[in-house]
């Protein structure tokens, strides 16, 4: 017997979730989201227990576009990090270099 891979499953509701708060997203983008977990919650609730005949191909369908989903929304969370770091980044930068214009002697 066969299952839906649940473990992905919960991990993609969970990056659903996240970005459903996150507010660098359009609130549009936000509510789809949320809407898109609590669906997919659903569909956990459903699964978790269901079994199926070994080889189905519509399960191993399945799992393999929620290791895909699961990849794909992994890599824009990162990039999301990593464009939150970029901006912090830049506003030390600007504090860096106002605190440099304050001690400048002269100005040309």
């Amino acid at each position: 017997m066969i299952k839906v891979d649940t473990v992905l499953l919960a991990a993609i509701i969970d990056a659903c979730f996240d970005l459903s708060m996150d507010l660098s997203l359009p609130h549009k983008r936000r509510k789809e989201f949320l809407a898109l977990g609590k669906r997919l919650r659903a569909c956990l609730v459903n699964v978790v227990t269901a079994r199926f005949k070994e080889g189905t191909q519509a399960v191993l369908e399945a799992n393999k576009r929620l290791k895909a989903i699961n990849a794909e929304l992994k890599k824009s969370l990162e990039k999301m990090e990593a464009l939150a770091k970029a901006l912090d980044d830049l506003a030390e930068l600007v504090g860096i270099l106002d605190g440099l214009l304050s001690m400048a002697t002269k100005f040309v």
